[in-house]
């Protein structure tokens, strides 16, 4: 393999996908996560979110979350176990 930091099999990678109509580009989404958004410049009803509720873009439970992060922090955190 050339110099990684060239890129150049990636590049060749992309050109050989797009050559055979298989390069997917990852669509734009415009607005916030609700029942209706903006995807790749046209209106459309969201059929894909767990937003179902309609709680992601909630004023209250925005606040909610901001204060609980302020007060008690943020953590990611994933226990794996050996077995």
């Amino acid at each position: 393999m050339s110099n990684v930091h060239e890129l150049s099999f990636l590049k060749e990678k992309i050109e050989e996908l797009k050559k055979d109509g298989v390069y997917r580009t990852l669509p734009v989404l415009g607005t916030p996560s609700q029942a209706e958004v903006i995807l790749n410049g046209k209106n459309v009803i969201n059929l894909s979110s767990n937003n179902y509720l309609g709680f992601a873009n909630h004023p209250r439970l925005k606040r909610a979350a901001i204060e609980a992060v302020e007060k008690y922090g943020w953590q990611s955190q994933v226990q794996l176990e050996l077995l």
